[in-house]
């Protein structure tokens, strides 16, 4: 797949976003999302699905679109330890360790959104360096202020 949203709807996210984004680009690319659902016959949705299931998806996904909430969610950490390259609000402030596998974005301004995505789907990708958490979830070394 070329890019995997995780669709929710709640107050907090920026699902209108997605959903909006996914469609325009499900034209060209190969679009796949979790969790909600999108009425798209060119988009593969795969609802709820398990943490296996989902690492496999994302063993074969080039790119993910985060919510703008929150960058160090559970979709974003399974997303940088499978390889998938990130894109994130630009408002948020990604940790050093990780800014190499994550791309800044201007939400509000879906027109540069779709048009960078366009441009990266173009170029020849290269799976990003998988980042391996701590087994015991201390993610102190992440987190250094």
């Amino acid at each position: 797949f070329d890019i995997i949203f995780y669709l929710r709807s709640h107050k907090n996210k920026n699902t209108l976003l997605n959903i909006s984004l996914a469609n325009s680009l499900s034209e060209k690319f190969n679009i796949v999302t979790i969790g909600e659902k999108i009425k798209n016959k060119n988009i593969t949705n795969l609802g709820n699905i398990s943490k296996k299931d989902l690492y496999n998806i994302l063993q074969k996904t080039k790119y993910s679109l985060l919510s703008a909430e929150n960058i160090y969610s559970f979709f974003a950490i399974d997303c940088l330890s499978n390889g998938v390259h990130v894109f994130y609000h630009n408002a948020s402030k990604p940790l050093i360790n990780l800014k190499k596998n994550m791309t800044p974005v201007n939400y509000y301004r879906q027109d540069l959104v779709k048009n960078l995505l366009e441009k990266q789907f173009k170029k020849r990708f290269k799976k990003q360096k998988k980042i391996y958490f701590k087994s015991n979830r201390d993610f102190s070394k992440y987190f250094i202020i």
